[in-house]
C-alpha cells in the first residue's frame, strides 16, 4: 500500500491498515518516538543514493552541476529540504 507522504502513511497506521510501514530511517525514527511499542529493524533495507549527471564530454555541464550542487548544499537549501520534509538524522554529503 502507498501513500503520497509521511502524513498519510501514519493515518494508515494508527488506523490499523498497515502492519509494518516502510521509509527514511531519521523521519521513522522521530515518529516511532511518538507510538509507544514500535520497534525498528536495525539494519537498512536499501540506501537512497542521490545523483546528478550530464552526457560525458559536457565540461561545461558537468562544472554547472557541481557548483549547483555545491550551491545547493552551501545556501542551506538541502538542509532545508530536510526540515520541511521533517527527515532527521540524515547526514549531508562534504
Amino acid at each position: 500500500m502507498r501513500a503520497a507522504e509521511i502524513d498519510a502513511v501514519m493515518a494508515l497506521w494508527d488506523g490499523g491498515a498497515l502492519d509494518v510501514v516502510g521509509g527514511v530511517k531519521p523521519q521513522l525514527v522521530a515518529l516511532s518516538a511518538q507510538r509507544p511499542g514500535t520497534r525498528l529493524l536495525g539494519e537498512p533495507f536499501m540506501a537512497i543514493n542521490q545523483a546528478m549527471g550530464t552526457p560525458a564530454g559536457r565540461a561545461a555541464g558537468v562544472r554547472f552541476l557541481r557548483a549547483f550542487i555545491e550551491q545547493a548544499k552551501a545556501s542551506g537549501f538541502v538542509a532545508e529540504a530536510f526540515k520541511r520534509n521533517r527527515i532527521e538524522g540524515a547526514a549531508l554529503a562534504p
